[in-house]
């Protein structure tokens, strides 16, 4: 007589367990050690609209609409505002005088940037790791620097690298006026280290929530969005008068009304697609 111990039922019993406590050891893994938020890379910014005067330069050479900063390049305003369209999806908006690097993040050295959707901004000291999030970034000429989140979350990490020195991105795109439009491929793979090279050490934001940073990179205390505050972000020179609402616009309004309620949402919604029906030509008789 054959006497089987080890039945099949018994061994697809086995194989289901192993597989059960597999997935939940992979959970509690990841509830414990949760993901970095990560955007896909910057490659090009290109210029959408600009605003009040003329003054928006590439690597000091004036730039118009649609044209395109590439990794490396620098995008600069004077008296003026402009809106950019990032190849990863996401909307940003340079304020007056402002300096932004286009880089492994959208490195603002200068100024004020409002983000909007999957783009990673930083300073010289700080970086925002963002997914679908609006948030402003300010640095003053003194290296003060400011993140206030409107929607979503931002998660600050220390850079341990400041990044490169001007001159030295300066020489690898030439002087202005230069031909030169790209930068040579070591100072390139150096820009992409110097990113890459980030402290552990995290500060969560929410919606609602903002922090300031000293020119040494120590980071201040989370604090909380007053209503005023929130609002006059919303009124504020990156919100009026560009002739496209930003993409995540209802996402904005929810959070300003989860955090304030009863409070009048101050900006305008774009109005739905209405359909235009047709009118139906008249019988002659």
């Amino acid at each position: 007589m054959n006497i089987k111990f080890n039945p099949p039922w018994l061994r697809y019993s086995y194989r289901q367990l192993f597989l059960t406590g597999l997935c939940f050891s992979l959970i509690l893994s990841f509830l414990h050690h949760p993901l970095v938020v990560q955007s896909a890379t910057i490659n090009q910014a290109k210029i959408t609209e600009i605003l009040d005067s003329s003054q928006v330069y590439i690597n000091g050479n004036q730039a118009r609409i649609k044209a395109i900063a590439r990794k490396g390049q620098r995008v600069s305003t004077r008296n003026a505002r402009a809106q950019l369209s990032f190849n990863t999806g996401g909307v940003g908006r340079l304020a007056h005088n402002s300096v932004l690097t286009v880089g492994q993040c959208a490195h603002l050295r200068r100024g004020t940037l409002l983000v909007n959707g999957s783009v990673n901004g930083c300073t010289n000291s700080t970086t925002a790791g963002v997914r679908g999030t609006t948030y402003m970034l300010t640095v003053d000429e003194t290296g003060h620097e400011e993140i206030q989140v409107l929607e979503g979350e931002v998660v600050l990490r220390k850079r341990v690298n400041p990044g490169i020195e001007d001159e030295k991105v300066i020489r690898g795109l030439g002087k202005k006026g230069s031909s030169v439009k790209t930068i040579s491929s070591s100072i390139e793979n150096e820009l992409i280290a110097q990113e890459e090279e980030l402290e552990s050490h995290t500060v969560r934001l929410g919606a609602g929530e903002k922090v300031k940073i000293r020119p040494n990179g120590e980071v201040g205390k989370v604090q909380p969005l007053t209503a005023k505050e929130f609002e006059q972000l919303l009124t504020g020179k990156l919100f009026n008068d560009f002739t496209t609402q930003l993409p995540g616009i209802d996402n904005i309004k929810d959070s300003f009304q989860r955090l304030f309620p009863g409070v009048s949402f101050p900006l305008p919604l774009p109005l739905p697609n209405i359909p235009i029906i047709p009118q139906i030509p008249r019988l002659p008789f």
